[in-house]
């Protein structure tokens, strides 16, 4: 980040054509397989978002992000150890949820986010062959507390050290909510490091991904990053303190795919086991 904050790709408030918007974002995750965007909430609604998404949490309603599912125990244990490795608790931003609670605020950016990934739908086909069936709601993290956080990928598909079969999810965002983050203090605590590794295929190891450049991303109110979720390792920045960061999280997913994930890992395991 510089002394301002992150340096953003794409600034929605200079983009008047969202057609073109969205072309940008595509063209900046097949260049670098990630894009960083200021979406230009209003203040308000980020101070408003922060708020609730506080309140939620002292108020004890983050639960296991795989509670209420209806998941077999063999699929709440492979998204567990693969896309929640950090989640131990999160809130769901679901209509269930909405109608219990309110959320004035985050009940809005998590229609807006959903919004903004179904309008890259045309460009990533055409641009990256890339297709998506579902986006999911959103889910609000917190970090906090002396922690370190995994280094993984969300979609860890294909051979080496990552590989595994296809959980489908393809595009990964991470929204941040922290109006009170500020630059001055030189801290990143809660952020995120994306490892710059090439976009058009998977690491072939983890230390290959630890050798590539890194993108780090401040907890800056208002940056959502956007990037592959088959391609880019990532991991969230280590906290050492009390204050607590917050960022929403939202995946789209091939369901086709995603669906027989399971199946197919536990055919894995018994061939792994018969020898």
């Amino acid at each position: 980040p510089g002394e301002n904050g992150n340096e953003f790709d794409i600034v929605m408030a200079e983009e008047p054509d969202g057609r073109i918007a969205a072309r940008r974002v595509v063209q900046a995750l097949k260049q670098k397989g990630v894009c960083l965007v200021e979406t230009s909430a209003p203040q308000h609604m980020l101070e408003s978002a922060f708020w609730e998404g506080e309140h939620l949490w002292n108020s004890g309603s983050f639960q296991h992000p795989m509670q209420g599912m209806e998941a077999s125990p063999l699929e709440e244990e492979l998204w567990k150890r693969i896309l929640y490795q950090d989640e131990e608790t999160a809130a769901w931003i679901t209509e269930d949820l909405v109608a219990h609670v309110g959320l004035d605020t985050l009940a809005p950016l998590t229609k807006s986010l959903q919004n903004f990934a179904n309008s890259l739908k045309v460009e990533l086909r055409e641009k990256m062959g890339l297709t998506f069936t579902t986006i999911w709601d959103c889910m609000l993290a917190c970090y906090t507390g002396k922690r370190t956080y995994a280094f993984h990928l969300d979609n860890p598909q294909g051979s080496g050290d990552f590989g595994l079969p296809d959980n489908g999810l393809r595009l990964s965002f991470c929204y941040f909510l922290n109006p009170h983050w500020n630059p001055a203090a030189g801290s990143n605590d809660g952020g995120l490091d994306v490892y710059l590794t090439d976009p058009a295929a998977p690491p072939r190891s983890a230390e290959e991904a630890r050798r590539a450049p890194r993108l780090r991303i401040a907890p800056h109110a208002d940056t959502l990053a956007v990037f592959l979720s088959q391609r880019m390792v990532h991991q969230v920045i280590e906290t050492k303190g009390d204050e607590i960061w917050l960022c929403l999280w939202m995946w789209c997913w091939d369901e086709t795919v995603g669906c027989e994930f399971p199946t197919k890992m536990l055919e894995r395991a018994n061939q792994l086991q018969a020898g």
